[in-house]
């Protein structure tokens, strides 16, 4: 026998698979009963939304977002909202969030559900959003979404949630202590959920800044910045759309202060720093790259160097060629050397263009010379 105050009473029953489940109600006074649902609309006039779906399975510490639905309020309007779970297992690694889309600002719901809340209205409206990070292998499982509302939701719709865009690397020494850049083209207004994590207790900052147009780290625009410690987990942040040809940065940096050791001026460090991104995108459209622009910078450089060393020697080169040619002509003006020819008569004869003598037989009585310049 249970007592039960005037007012609105839920009943969850859980039974083990595979078992039958029969339920039996008897009162001393009339009551309605029947699915919650069908309950609030005919008897409160409330609006009901039930959505259903299937988690995908999970690697030991495995970050993935299950599912995110949006809605808009055209009034001020009391929602609440309640995140259930078919198996246990699921429950303590599961997080739930409600995020206001104009802002990005989420507001953790620790026990699954969204206490009734008066919601304003907003250009871009709310999304509930359900996310686990398991630290065990976890299985596939159902999990259910229903919202109630004292007025009518507008655009409620799913968010894509099924393409996570995953990667990983090395952190590879270098000047800039980067530990990795990735770029992110979004066409259209786009809200992203990331997980950034590093293997090893390092600290490190994560910024989005947009680029495209830069050519030097200096030259990109800061959009925001965190500062974090082996993980930082964002289940909402805002990108507007940009014209075409420019992009979005996400570049993580080590932080010499916030590591438990010490980086040397070239970026080297002990051991190896190992890092994963996972990402999921509210637009289809959205696209990841690798960043390249340290690399161009590098190159760039490097081939700056050869160009003004080859210069060098070739400069060098020139030089060395220029004294000889002088220090020849100098001896050759010192003690020049008369050409010794015996020549006929009406034949050319090749001069030294500078000196030259001409010893005449002594039965000549004259002698014609003929200076030929040649042809060009």
């Amino acid at each position: 026998l249970v007592r039960l105050p005037r007012g609105r009473h839920v009943l969850r029953a859980a039974p083990n698979s595979c078992f039958y489940l029969t339920q039996g109600f008897r009162s001393t006074t009339p009551f309605v009963l029947g699915d919650a649902s069908a309950v609030l609309k005919e008897q409160e006039s409330q609006h009901t939304y039930d959505v259903e779906g299937v988690y995908e399975a999970h690697k030991a510490s495995e970050w993935k977002v299950w599912f995110r639905q949006s809605f808009k309020v055209a009034e001020p309007t009391t929602v609440a909202a309640e995140l259930v779970l078919a198996e246990w297992d699921a429950v303590p690694p599961a997080s739930f969030f409600l995020v206001d889309n104009d802002t990005a600002a989420s507001t953790p719901l620790p026990t699954g559900q969204l206490v009734p809340r008066e919601l304003q209205p907003n250009e871009h409206g709310y999304t509930l959003l359900a996310l686990a990070q398991p630290l065990a292998p976890l299985a596939p499982g159902n999990w259910r979404l229903r919202v109630t509302s004292g007025k009518e939701l507008q655009d409620w719709r799913a968010v894509p949630s099924d393409r996570r865009d995953a990667y990983d690397g090395v952190y590879s020494p270098n000047i800039f202590r980067a530990l990795s850049r990735y770029t992110v083209t979004v066409p259209e207004r786009t809200q992203l959920a990331f997980s950034f994590e590093a293997d090893r207790p390092v600290g490190f900052t994560l910024k989005i800044v947009k680029g495209g147009q830069a050519v030097a780290e200096a030259d990109e625009e800061e959009v925001i910045c965190w500062s974090a410690r082996d993980r930082k987990q964002v289940q909402a942040v805002n990108l507007e759309a940009l014209p075409s040809g420019e992009y979005y940065v996400m570049h993580a940096t080590l932080v010499d202060s916030e590591c438990p050791f010490a980086i040397h001026p070239n970026g080297d460090v002990p051991g190896t720093i190992r890092w994963s991104l996972a990402a999921y995108s509210s637009s289809p459209q959205a696209s990841w790259a690798r960043d390249t622009l340290f690399e161009r910078v590098f190159q760039d450089t490097l081939a700056g160097w050869n160009a003004a060393e080859t210069a060098k020697t070739a400069a060098k080169d020139r030089s060395a060629k220029a004294a000889g040619c002088a220090a020849a002509r100098k001896e050759h003006l010192e003690d020049p050397q008369p050409l010794a020819k015996p020549v006929k008569e009406g034949e050319p004869v090749e001069l030294h263009p500078l000196d030259f003598s001409v010893t005449l037989p002594a039965s000549a009585e004259r002698v014609a010379l003929e200076v030929l310049r040649p042809e060009a």
